[in-house]
């Protein structure tokens, strides 16, 4: 049991011990007994004292019992549920509890105060008497409103801190051999109930090292909204769990995500989910880089539109492009951009992303930049005149058509803003900068 768990359970049995304490002591005063702060005062009659102590060790070992199943189960059932479900269901189940074990107490206070067993018809008498009250209800009453309010802060709370993670790429980092979490660590010490572990949706997390979890590494039990969704867990390296390892506990949740070597790879018990899938994402250059998908990638169209927290991909291209999201941080679609050395003389590659077979296929190059632009039959025209126009060749199978160059040797700095046409469509603006 993690200590953040052993730390609720403490919690939970100290306030159900003073809870059941404050409704004994009401129900004493209105058997005539003293009130607390006179009793203190007095030194404590025999009676009320044996009969708060023996209420208390019963709501002790009872509460151990409730609190741990509470800790260990019953949340781990209701955090799938929605708010308002199960700060419902906590309350019926808090309520329901501290009735039970303090009507319990309360029969033994009874039986003291009759000096009859518990089980004598003047006790039994006296709690029936008590059921009917109106101070029960108002008790009850009292304390349900107390749960609700806390119960609330603590949910809504750890909802409003919660973080999430999303279009990033995240790769070729290292903790060293002693570390944790090549990519992303997740860790969670101390405090009294569980933190919500951040939504990693539509992420890359590839070729980072470290000693265990060499993608993500997760201690403690989180809570979680989505989880890791729609991301790429690849090419990840550790001792122990090479893409995911979950330390002890539970609530990690993962779905529709592409992760090498599967459950294999992942080390710990986290919740697995539908649409997961092990297989090459077929990045464009992972090695230098480049994690745009290429068209034959499985994770195109593979992801789940419930998820998308955002409507553009990591380079503002729009989500959705061919009616499914696509996992990792980009969204095939038409696309133009640069890679190489943007200094001057310095070789570059330019790229065109669209379906195979695709064409015309251009390269517009301008002097300048137009804001707003211009707006075209065949989409948004930014670039000033002059400008060139260079025809090229179609997409290849891939999707991604490759363009080999060498920049002027013009002196730096400057700027050369261009756009792509795909298929009659104008692409995103691209502004080279050369330095």
């Amino acid at each position: 049991m993690k200590k953040t768990q052993f730390y609720k359970i403490i919690f939970l049995i100290v306030s159900w011990t003073f809870a059941t304490i404050f409704i004994i002591s009401y129900e004493g005063a209105a058997l005539g007994f003293k009130p607390p702060a006179d009793l203190i005062k007095t030194g404590m009659e025999y009676n009320f004292r044996a009969t708060l102590l023996t209420g208390a060790l019963f709501t002790f070992v009872i509460g151990a019992i409730m609190a741990s199943f509470e800790v260990l189960y019953f949340s781990k059932v209701l955090r799938k549920k929605p708010l308002g479900v199960a700060l419902f269901i906590k309350t019926v189940f808090y309520i329901s509890n501290i009735f039970v074990w303090t009507s319990l107490a309360i029969i033994v206070m009874y039986s003291n105060y009759l000096g009859k067993s518990i089980f004598h018809e003047q006790v039994l008498t006296l709690y029936l008497k008590y059921l009917t009250s109106a101070r029960l209800l108002m008790t009850l009453c009292f304390w349900c409103i107390i749960i609700i309010i806390t119960l609330f802060i603590i949910q809504v709370s750890d909802k409003f801190g919660q973080g999430v993670l999303i279009n990033n790429i995240i790769s070729w980092n290292s903790t060293g051999p002693q570390g944790y979490g090549g990519g992303v660590f997740w860790y969670r010490e101390g405090g009294l109930f569980p933190s919500f572990f951040p939504d990693i949706i539509n992420c890359v997390i590839c070729g980072n090292t470290s000693s265990e979890g060499g993608g993500i590494c997760c201690w403690g039990s989180p809570v979680c909204c989505h989880g890791i969704i729609d991301t790429i867990l690849w090419n990840n390296e550790a001792t122990l769990g090479p893409e995911i390892c979950h330390d002890e506990g539970w609530g990690l949740k993962i779905s529709f995500s592409d992760i090498k070597g599967g459950q294999a790879s992942v080390i710990g018990f986290p919740e697995w989910g539908p649409g997961i899938i092990d297989a090459d994402p077929m990045f464009v250059d992972p090695v230098n880089g480049d994690f745009h998908l290429t068209f034959p990638s499985p994770c195109k169209d593979a992801g789940d539109n419930s998820a998308l927290d955002e409507l553009y991909d990591f380079e503002g291209d729009p989500r959705i492009a061919y009616g499914t999201v696509d996992m990792g941080a980009d969204e095939f679609s038409n696309h133009l951009y640069c890679i190489g050395e943007f200094t001057p003389n310095g070789s570059i590659k330019g790229k065109f992303v669209g379906l195979p077979s695709t064409w015309p296929v251009g390269l517009f190059i301008g002097s300048g930049i137009m804001d707003p632009p211009i707006q075209h039959m065949w989409g948004e025209f930014y670039l000033e005149s002059p400008w060139l126009l260079f025809p090229l060749v179609p997409i290849p199978s891939n999707g991604v058509l490759e363009i080999p160059s060498a920049l002027p040797g013009i002196p730096a700095p400057y700027d050369i803003p261009m756009q792509a046409l795909i298929e009659w469509k104008l692409s995103n603006l691209f502004v080279l900068e050369v330095r």
